[in-house]
């Protein structure tokens, strides 16, 4: 099988130590039909603003305590870059499962520049000890770990090996097309509808109120901004991609008198 023009080689364990004589094949048809940087990335835009279902899907945020987040491309967008821009050789594996912890290994090789990254992801198999002792997760959930865990891997060695400065490009046409302000993903209308639709589907998909949506970034469903909504749809995402649970991303609201916080000061320290 060799690698033409623009193709994406996924494959499990075992896939980037091929047959030798495969991999030369693969090798020489990269180096004859190079990618055209280009066209790839407006290929990579053109995907990931094809409609406002899959702009959402190009970014999550994920909370890591204290109030703060981190954020960054999605693995829905890991695999819009790794199918445009195009002679990349990816897998991903679980090497390790033990009683508490699940680890896999994600690899890109550029079959171009002969340059290889691998990343490494490891989650934890414990339930929160909030609800007394932590005990191993039930084996049904164990698979849905490990698959995330994969997925996670694979996404952060695919975009070190496309590099961020081409992922920014396609993250930021994402972020502006997902509330309809650019590209092809149009139609969602002002900032009170795209509030309204932003809330609605995550308590459809999660249960999650809209006051306790808007919560979670310091707001009142009334004063959501876009840059609010944007960490809302990054939250979703990270819950989908099992990078956090909806409890983590969505605190239940506590009793007493909602105080909003503005968040404006802190939005400027966030990487």
């Amino acid at each position: 099988m060799s690698a033409m023009e623009g193709e994406m080689i996924v494959a499990g364990a075992g896939a980037l130590a091929a047959r030798p004589g495969e991999v030369d094949v693969q090798v020489s048809t990269a180096k004859r039909y190079p990618r055209d940087p280009v066209r790839a990335l407006a290929r990579a835009k053109e995907c990931a603003t094809l409609t406002p279902e899959i702009a959402r899907s190009c970014w999550y945020v994920r909370p890591v305590g204290d109030g703060k987040t981190v954020e960054g491309p999605s693995v829905r967008l890991a695999e819009i870059l790794c199918s445009t821009w195009g002679n990349l050789r990816v897998s991903s594996e679980i090497v390790e499962v033990t009683a508490d912890r699940v680890v896999a290994v994600g690899r890109a090789w550029d079959l171009e520049s002969n340059a290889a990254v691998s990343s490494e992801v490891s989650k934890s198999l414990l339930t929160s000890a909030k609800r007394g002792a932590a005990r191993r997760v039930s084996d049904a959930q164990v698979e849905v770990i490990a698959g995330a865990a994969q997925s996670i891997a694979l996404r952060n060695a695919i975009r070190r090996i496309v590099g961020d400065a081409i992922v920014s490009e396609v993250l930021t046409a994402a972020r502006r097309a997902a509330l309809g302000e650019t590209g092809q993903a149009t139609g969602e209308g002002s900032l009170a509808q795209s509030r309204d639709k932003v809330l609605a589907r995550l308590q459809a998909a999660y249960g999650v109120s809209p006051e306790r949506a808007a919560a979670a970034v310091g707001r009142r469903p009334d004063t959501l901004a876009r840059a609010d909504l944007e960490r809302l749809i990054g939250l979703g995402t990270s819950v989908q991609e099992g990078e956090t649970t909806v409890d983590v991303a969505f605190p239940a609201l506590e009793e007493g008198p909602e105080v909003e916080v503005d968040l404006d000061a802190a939005r400027g320290e966030e990487t």
